[in-house]
């Protein structure tokens, strides 16, 4: 019992990480590397890799290219954009920004229509996250773990 347990202990720091940026409310989350494509739904929380030179250019990190996020919307899925403001199957999604908190002008990206499958339209919870809205969709191809968050 005791080798089991401590297999256990020594595998969680694997699965566990923290995010530091607002982007969203939890800053602790248990990540599940590799998912089923399939098991990922509309609310979900997903790791993915992020074009580097998009974080290079925007963030300023580069460290890494993994970065956590929400899924607002996904392939099959109706997303609208009218004035700045998302909205995914007429759900309202959150409003684009012309300039990131640095000062930088920000392009927004705009799609109207149906999202094509395999691919996800992600977002923050913070009004200056930086997420879909700017970049685009990601490709299921870029999920690396779905994230489940502790606090």
């Amino acid at each position: 019992m005791l080798i089991v347990l401590l297999s256990i202990a020594g595998l969680l720091p694997a699965h566990i990480s923290v995010t530091l940026t607002q982007s969203l409310k939890h800053r602790v989350f248990f990540v599940i590397f590799n998912p089923d494509w399939n098991s990922i739904k509309k609310g979900d929380y997903i790791m993915f890799h992020m074009n580097k030179e998009i974080v290079r250019q925007f963030i300023n990190k580069q460290d890494t290219d993994r970065t956590l996020k929400i899924v607002g919307c996904m392939g099959g899925s109706y997303l609208t954009v009218v004035n700045k403001d998302y909205y995914c199957d007429n759900e309202y999604l959150g409003k684009a920004k012309d300039v990131s908190l640095a000062g930088k002008p920000v392009n927004n990206y705009v799609f109207n229509g149906t999202i094509p499958r395999g691919n996800l339209f992600v977002i923050g919870q913070h009004k200056d996250s930086f997420d879909s809205r700017y970049f685009g969709f990601i490709h299921s191809g870029d999920v690396v773990a779905k994230a489940f968050p502790i606090f």
